[in-house]
């Protein structure tokens, strides 16, 4: 075998290893290679933060895929070691751990955060106004984001810890993991979990934030460090200008129906329906009434129903008027 031939295999299987795509045998026998030659050694450095460093897109277009590898990996590195090491003699075994220790920096926790994590910004998923989605964080949490709403998560999710930071409204579905608190930073409320399904909401525009907690348990802290506990069918409130977070058992029949395109309001003030219809609908919403603002309803509307639907059921003693101008619905007393 030629010099060119002999780089060329190694880079293959190097390029396998790092993709997933090499079986045991073929660890074992890349490893006793590694440690045997210094030159395969260099290549593997290189293909390696090449590698990390391509990572940046292709996580970006399919973080679960990926994110998982690198944990598999994580998880095999030691069954391979001892695997390699079993395979050869022990001269070679001191050699092959020295190899391990200097040139893996893919499957090394920390050398994988700095190789890949210092070079990218976080993940961030944002919704438009009028749409929703859902998405699958490298965990399995599933996350559903309503309009107008900004996930944003670190390259390292799920290695060393789980943090995401939400802007808008979220409802998280969980994956258990006892060791691992899953966490979310929403404004001034830091909501903490092992495993469970909640809903939280924490626009910019918002009076405050709410979290609902559907089932499991939840842990809240502010930003003056005050603790409290969620249990099933309970919502806590933050209130952003007085910092006062409050807790009752509510009605949660409405606080996920929006994953369905569902609009429910439970007495809640015509204020805060327009916001959460603006969004809905993605269009500006302006209030020229008063006595509207002042009104509280408790309804539930279908996704099939349009916003001047909405608007008529509503408006049951004709009181109001609306109409479109420049990109906003502008609501009115009717003048008589």
């Amino acid at each position: 075998m030629t010099h060119t031939q002999s780089e060329d295999s190694i880079k293959i299987a190097i390029t396998d290893f790092l993709t997933d795509s090499s079986g045991d045998e073929e660890c074992r026998e890349l490893l006793v290679r590694l440690a045997e030659d210094p030159k395969a050694g260099e290549i593997f450095r290189d293909l390696s933060l090449a590698w990390a460093l391509a990572s940046s897109s292709v996580f970006s277009s399919n973080e679960d895929k990926e994110l998982r590898n690198i944990h598999r990996r994580i998880k095999r590195h030691n069954n391979r070691r001892r695997l390699a090491v079993l395979a050869i003699g022990t001269a070679a075994a001191l050699a092959l751990v020295f190899a391990i220790s200097t040139v893996f920096l893919i499957i090394d926790k920390h050398r994988l955060h700095e190789t890949y994590t210092g070079i990218a910004r976080p993940y961030e998923i944002s919704v438009p106004a009028g749409s929703r989605t859902e998405i699958s964080l490298p965990d399995g949490t599933t996350v559903t984001l309503n309009s107008g709403s900004r996930l944003t998560y670190p390259r390292d999710f799920g290695i060393t810890e789980r943090i995401v930071t939400l802007n808008g409204e979220g409802l998280f579905h969980v994956a258990k993991d006892e060791g691992q608190p899953f966490s979310v930073l929403a404004d001034k409320v830091f909501v903490e979990v092992t495993g469970t399904t909640f809903n939280v909401e924490a626009y910019d525009d918002d009076d405050a934030i709410t979290v609902s907690l559907i089932e499991g348990s939840v842990r809240l802290k502010d930003s003056y460090g005050r603790t409290a506990s969620l249990r099933p069918d309970e919502q806590a409130r933050y209130d952003k200008a007085t910092g006062i977070m409050t807790i009752r058992a509510a009605d949660l029949r409405g606080a996920a129906s929006w994953t369905e395109g569902t609009l429910t309001f439970i007495n809640e003030p015509f204020t805060s329906i327009a916001r959460k219809m603006s969004r809905h609908f993605g269009i500006s919403i302006i209030i020229n009434s008063e006595h509207l603002k002042g009104q509280y309803y408790t309804a539930t509307f279908r996704g099939n129903k349009t916003l001047d639907e909405i608007l008529r059921e509503i408006d049951v003693e004709d009181q109001y008027t609306w109409n479109e101008e420049n990109g906003a619905v502008i609501i009115s007393d009717k003048s008589y």
